[in-house]
């Protein structure tokens, strides 16, 4: 402009050229500073998403701690329910079978090898326990992939859910794996047996919400069957933790103080003299709407700690019964049936012989029945609780002979003076041969012993005549009379014994 540089292309644009590349350098400037910006936030966000992972991770390793079992790492509780409601409502047009397998030694196991070897062996037995579950036909997964499908309840209790229909298409599978479960586990040189007992209960027959179903499968594991076949299906029938049961025991209770219940009595024919000689007294609920069975009043007392009073009630009405007996003319013996529990206590000798004394003109009259698989329970206090019995001179009866699996080198050490033949053998008498055989061959055996024989269940003619050719001491059964109160024995009783007088 003041001519100190010669006139050139860079001199007459030169204020253009600057501001040009000024304004280039400023947006090559303002870009970077953009790219800059852009990546911070770029690695901020990626950061912020790894934080998120880390959390996510952090927490599923959390849920996943919470939904196992932290010894054998099997779903626990938590996560069985939460899997397997859902299964039950999502499809809740199919039967569904909830499994409870309990083992019933681990505590033996911890008191002979120590905790930390328990420990170890039920890590063992889980893994061995989860194989067998996978290969069950119908079997459900309920952890968080399709390989868990067994899970951890207690330390020595696991659950599992299968397809009922599927399992019971497959019997012959379910009962290897059944035998697989009872196989003993090698451990430290050792041949570990596994008490495992199963309880099973359906969907939606026996229940509409998992809890309950849980509930009832620990109840039907604990039952005798389960003891004895490793399996058992709940039953309402013999649940005593159901509401209705424990109603029943507050009802018998009362029934018992208040004297609502009855005997009603069944008589017994010698067939020799062909001559009421007895009745057994069994136990009525006459005025119990819904009606409760014997076997259920039975079952409900034993389970409630009634059976003490109850047995007792019924002894002291089986005495006042037979006095009404003997004031009719009727000299009869009169037999009533003692519990297993009764068994169990240590001054039951000594209320009987109190008994007798208060009424020692019914002192051998009076005959005790102990079904032989109730013996076998607790043999040794048994054996003791008879023979003080025995000493005191009450006679004794083994009930249901034939029912159960009792030792006959234990069977014939009873002090007793009868055998009652179980209904079971007698009821198709005529028209079996092996329960001919069986028959007379019990009879031999416990006249060879000294016992008299009474055949339980007899219905018709025909058998009582079989009967009698078999040697056959007493029978008992509808073919005489169905159990009924005392006076409806004493009419039927007064003139069939002036027929037989005559």
């Amino acid at each position: 402009m003041y001519g100190l540089l010669p006139t050139s292309f860079i001199t007459t644009y030169g204020l253009q050229l600057g501001s040009t590349l000024q304004a280039v350098v400023l947006t090559m400037a303002l870009a970077n500073r953009i790219y800059q910006e852009r990546e911070s936030r770029t690695r901020s966000r990626e950061a912020e998403l790894a934080a998120l992972s880390a959390q996510r991770r952090a927490e599923q390793r959390v849920m996943d701690q919470a939904m196992r079992d932290p010894l054998t790492q099997l779903p626990n509780r938590a996560c069985f329910e939460l899997n397997a409601s859902q299964k039950l409502h999502l499809r809740p047009g199919r039967r569904w079978a909830v499994c409870v397998a309990r083992l019933d030694n681990l505590a033996a196991v911890t008191k002979t090898l120590g905790h930390h070897n328990s420990d170890r062996l039920l890590e063992v037995v889980s893994l061995r326990l989860h194989q067998i579950a996978r290969d069950l036909p119908g079997i459900e997964p309920i952890g968080a992939n399709d390989e868990d499908c067994l899970a951890v309840l207690e330390p020595s209790t696991f659950a599992y859910l299968m397809d009922a229909g599927t399992a019971s298409a497959n019997p012959r599978q379910m009962a290897r794996s059944m035998e697989q479960l009872r196989e003993p586990i090698d451990y430290l040189g050792m041949q570990v047996p596994l008490d495992c007992c199963i309880g099973v209960a359906l969907f939606p027959d026996h229940g509409k919400d998992l809890n309950t179903l849980v509930r009832q499968a620990y109840v039907a594991q604990e039952t005798p069957i389960a003891r004895e076949k490793g399996q058992a299906y709940y039953d309402p029938a013999r649940d005593p933790y159901s509401p209705e049961r424990l109603t029943l025991v507050t009802e018998l209770r009362r029934a018992i103080d208040e004297n609502q219940l009855a005997l009603w009595f069944q008589p017994k024919r010698c067939l020799k003299r062909n001559e009421i000689v007895g009745v057994e007294a069994l136990i009525r609920w006459p005025d119990r709407q819904p009606a409760v069975f014997a076997d259920q009043i039975i079952a409900v007392a034993e389970q409630s700690g009634l059976i003490r009073p109850l047995t007792r009630w019924v002894m002291e009405q089986a005495l006042g019964a037979r006095k009404v007996l003997l004031e009719a003319g009727l000299d009869l013996a009169v037999s009533i049936n003692i519990s297993p529990n009764n068994l169990r206590e240590r001054d039951f000798p000594l209320f009987v012989q109190r008994l007798m004394t208060s009424h020692h003109q019914h002192r051998g009259r009076l005959i005790l029945e102990v079904t032989e698989t109730s013996m076998m329970q607790d043999p040794t206090n048994s054996m003791r609780t008879l023979r003080s019995l025995d000493h005191a001179g009450i006679p004794l009866a083994i009930d249901d002979f034939g029912s159960g699996y009792s030792s006959l080198s234990y069977i014939k050490q009873l002090p007793a003076c009868e055998v009652k033949i179980d209904r079971s053998l007698i009821t198709d008498l005529l028209s079996h041969t092996d329960d001919r055989i069986i028959v007379k061959t019990t009879i031999d055996m416990c006249h060879s012993l000294g016992y008299q024989v009474v055949a339980e269940g007899v219905e018709d003619e025909e058998t009582t005549e079989l009967l009698r050719e078999m040697g056959c001491d007493m029978i008992q059964g509808y073919v005489l009379a169905r159990p009924q109160p005392l006076a409806d024995l004493i009419r039927q009783l007064r003139p069939e014994a002036q027929a037989f007088r005559s």
